[in-house]
């Protein structure tokens, strides 16, 4: 009898069948994933690395739209605006066959890092999404309702002009690396209208440039939109300057009392003074603790120092009287009544119009 091969015995029949189909199954899943890896814009890659060729920086294009600008705060030296912002950059490992966009998770891929350098501390959600096209361009949206620090120059307030600033920085990225532009086709754009009533904007422009924390310090690359503003003078003129000037008015009428009416005289005086003291609580609480005088703060030191004047005036025209020399302490009166409006015409000239 010949005996039977191993091969066609029929107890291995069913060991075969399990390899073979052991074998196809794992042909099978390695070709989804091949597929899946594919699909997936470059699959095992590493896609948190900076895209693009190494020693050539990474283009990013950044569009602003400034919708509101809610309030300017000078005693905290910050503005109160709704700004949104888009970033796109190319990345060809996310390049797709698809038709249309897909959405991918932000904390997937390599992320720009680009942050309001001047605003409080963003709260970024972990899960958000980006538009990624077929070609690879990836878009990030964000909208900050936000405060951004400033710096004022306040030297000409109430008259003062001021640029309102909102920069936008790329952490842990040098310019070799990474650069900041404004996008090609979309343009910033700041909305026609703001909430915030006593300034009037005049204008806006953009910068792009590099930013350092030190001279030796490593530079960022950076972008600012840039709002230039002016302040509403109707408020200050009608509700602080003109009742200042009523004010001395008033200090002016003790060159027309008799000095035999020393009380009189002085309770003027005094009630101006102390009345100029209650304006100079109000608009320092306006303003922040600066180092330097305003428009303003000049004008009222000087506004106090002629009320001074007038009530050492009056002590003096009064001790003369009362020494049995009127007529000295009379013609005194005379001339002080016009040098004071001289002097006060100058202080209200040199301290806010110029």
């Amino acid at each position: 009898m010949t005996p039977t091969s191993p091969l066609c015995h029929p107890t291995m029949h069913p060991r075969i069948s399990l390899s073979a189909l052991s074998l196809i199954a794992v042909v099978i899943l390695g070709g989804f994933s091949a597929i899946g890896q594919v699909s997936n814009g470059g699959g095992d890659m590493d896609l948190s690395t900076r895209p693009g060729t190494k020693g050539k920086p990474t283009t990013v294009h950044i569009y602003c739209v400034l919708t509101d600008i809610r309030d300017i705060v000078d005693v905290h030296q910050s503005v109160e605006a709704s700004i949104g912002f888009f970033l796109s950059w190319n990345d060809p490992r996310l390049a797709h066959s698809g038709d249309g966009s897909i959405h991918r998770l932000l904390s997937t891929i390599w992320d720009p890092g680009i942050v309001v350098l001047n605003g409080n501390e963003m709260e970024v959600e972990d899960d958000r999404r980006v538009e990624v096209r077929p070609d690879g361009t990836v878009i990030l949206e964000q909208f900050l309702r936000d405060s951004f620090f400033q710096t004022f120059d306040l030297r000409p307030f109430p008259f003062d002009r001021q640029e309102l600033e909102i920069q936008f920085l790329s952490i842990g990225h040098v310019p070799d690396d990474l650069v900041i532009v404004p996008h090609p086709d979309w343009p910033s754009r700041v909305s026609p209208t703001f909430s915030v009533q006593d300034w009037k904007i005049t204008g806006w422009r953009t910068e792009t440039g590099i930013y350092r924390l030190a001279e030796d310090a490593p530079g960022r690359s950076t972008f600012k939109l840039i709002v230039e503003a002016e302040r509403g003078r109707p408020y200050f003129i009608f509700k602080v300057i003109l009742p200042m000037i009523l004010i001395m008015g008033m200090s002016w009428l003790v060159y027309w009392i008799h000095p035999s009416k020393v009380d009189a005289q002085i309770g003027v005086g005094a009630t101006s003074m102390l009345t100029l003291i209650a304006f100079r609580f109000t608009v320092d609480r306006l303003l922040p603790e600066i180092s330097y005088m305003t428009r303003l703060d000049l004008f009222i030191l000087f506004s106090m120092v002629l009320v001074f004047a007038n009530l050492t005036e009056s002590v003096a025209t009064a001790h003369l009287y009362s020494s049995g020399r009127e007529g000295i302490a009379i013609r005194i009166d005379a001339y002080g009544r016009w040098l004071y409006l001289v002097v006060l015409t100058a202080v209200i000239f040199f301290t806010l119009m110029i």
